[in-house]
């Protein structure tokens, strides 16, 4: 009797080391499939999942905006991380805007206006919401991108046409050109709700 107890626990640890194997083997990553941990913006632009995780309100849509628009302009990145966060901002742009900018065309277009804007040394220092006077009151953050500050929620108008939600907004900008010169210019967007409740924007212009 105590044979056969002595067997079976035998047998009952070494099933236990085959399946501890088994699990280890199929579910550590190897060496040349780790996940890459995004650092930089442009990598953790690249990896956001909007998709599953699009930004509330109007005011997040905007600071995307802002963040997406710093990496094109200053940032540093290869051919192919540039398609990729091309790919990714136009998930916050309507389906109307989105047909009428064929991707290549897009990407050509943007690729000219970066060139543009590099070669005449211009850097854009700080997004941000201005108040009634037209003056900015909120200090810029670190990577110069809109913060959700006093100016934002007096920023934005909502209103609708037919059966559709759209929401304008006022965003400022300064650029520094060389180490000197520095410029401020403002645009008005128009975003519009899907059907999905998603703020998306519709278009913009340059403002006063």
């Amino acid at each position: 009797m105590k044979r056969k107890i002595r067997t079976a626990f035998i047998m009952l640890v070494f099933a236990c080391a085959v399946v501890g194997v088994y699990y280890k083997m199929n579910t550590e990553v190897p060496d040349d499939e780790e996940v890459k941990v995004p650092k930089t913006m442009v990598e953790k632009l690249i990896a956001k999942d909007l998709d599953n995780d699009y930004p509330a309100t109007v005011k997040t849509v905007m600071k995307l905006y802002s963040q997406y628009s710093k990496c094109f302009y200053d940032g540093e990145y290869t051919e192919d991380e540039l398609k990729k966060l091309v790919e990714q901002y136009r998930k916050i742009l309507d389906d109307e805007l989105v047909a009428n900018n064929p991707f290549e065309d897009h990407l050509k277009g943007l690729q000219q206006e970066v060139s543009t804007f590099n070669g005449e040394e211009k850097t854009i220092m700080s997004y941000y919401w201005p108040n009634k006077s037209g003056k900015e009151t909120a200090t810029a953050s670190p990577d110069g991108v809109l913060e959700d500050d006093r100016n934002a929620k007096e920023a934005v108008t909502y209103y609708s046409k037919g059966n559709k939600k759209y929401a304008s907004t006022v965003v400022a900008f300064t650029l520094k050109k060389g180490t000197n010169t520095v410029q401020e210019s403002k645009e008005k967007f128009v975003l519009r709700q899907d059907t999905d409740g998603k703020w998306k924007i519709l278009g913009w212009r340059l403002v006063k």
